[in-house]
C-alpha cells in the first residue's frame, strides 16, 4: 500500500496529510512521516489497511509504539479518531529550581476524567517518550528566552514577568490545550523564584 505506484498509495498519502500543521497527533511536535497501525497488523492483519487503523505519526513514534498490543483498556495509547481529549489539560509540568532551570512534565488528572483515562493517559505519555522529548524542547526554549525575561525583569520585575509567560501560556492553549509550550509556561509563571531571575542563573 505504501510503496510508490501502488494502488492504495493515494490512500496513504491521503491519510498522512489528516493532521494539521503536518504535526504528529501523538506527540504534537515532530512531523509526520509514515502511518502506525492503531492495533499491530501483526496481531489483527485483516485491520492492516483499513483507514480507522491508520494513524498518522512521525517515524519516532511510529518506532516507540512498535507492535505493543493493549490486553486491557489501561494499556492502550490515545487514538485521535476516536479520543478526545483536546478539551481537558491533562499535560501538566513543575519547574525544577537549578543551575539552570529545568521543566518536568507529567501526567494530571483533569476533574471529572474516570482512573481508567488518566492511566491511558499516562500509559500514552510513556509509550511515546513524551517526558523526555518535551523537556528537550522546554530547555531550548527556556534559553531562546533568557534575554528577553531578562529585559523585562530589568524593567517591569517579577510580576512582568509572571505577566509576560502568562500571556504566552494562553496563546499556547488557544492553539493546543494540552500543547507543552502551555504547560512549560504555566510552569514558569507559577514559579516565583524563576520569574524573580531564576531564568538566568546558569550552570558555573
Amino acid at each position: 500500500m505504501a510503496k510508490l505506484g501502488s494502488p492504495g498509495r493515494a490512500i496513504y498519502d491521503l491519510i498522512k496529510l489528516a493532521p494539521r500543521n503536518d504535526l504528529c497527533p501523538l506527540c504534537g511536535v515532530r512531523k509526520v512521516g509514515t502511518l502506525d497501525h492503531y492495533l499491530p497488523r501483526a496481531s489483527y492483519s485483516a485491520l492492516s489497511v483499513t483507514p480507522l487503523n491508520l494513524i498518522p505519526a512521525c517515524s519516532e513514534c511510529n518506532r516507540f509504539k512498535h507492535d505493543k498490543r493493549p490486553t486491557r483498556e489501561e494499556d492502550q495509547t490515545f487514538n485521535p479518531y476516536v479520543d478526545d481529549v483536546t478539551k481537558s489539560r491533562w499535560l501538566v509540568a513543575v519547574t525544577e529550581e537549578g543551575a539552570p532551570a529545568t521543566v518536568r512534565f507529567s501526567v494530571g488528572k483533569p476533574t471529572g476524567w474516570p482512573n481508567s483515562l488518566v492511566a491511558r493517559a499516562r500509559y500514552h505519555f510513556e509509550v511515546y517518550k513524551l517526558g523526555e522529548l518535551y523537556s528537550h524542547h522546554a530547555t531550548s526554549e527556556m534559553s531562546g528566552i533568557r534575554r528577553l525575561l531578562r529585559q523585562m525583569h530589568s524593567l517591569q520585575g517579577k510580576i512582568g514577568v509572571q505577566t509576560h509567560l502568562k500571556d504566552c501560556e494562553d496563546s499556547a492553549r488557544e492553539h493546543d490545550v494540552n500543547s507543552w509550550k502551555a504547560a512549560m509556561f504555566a510552569a514558569l509563571a507559577d514559579n516565583e523564584w524563576y520569574c524573580d531571575g531564576g531564568f538566568d542563573v546558569l550552570a558555573f
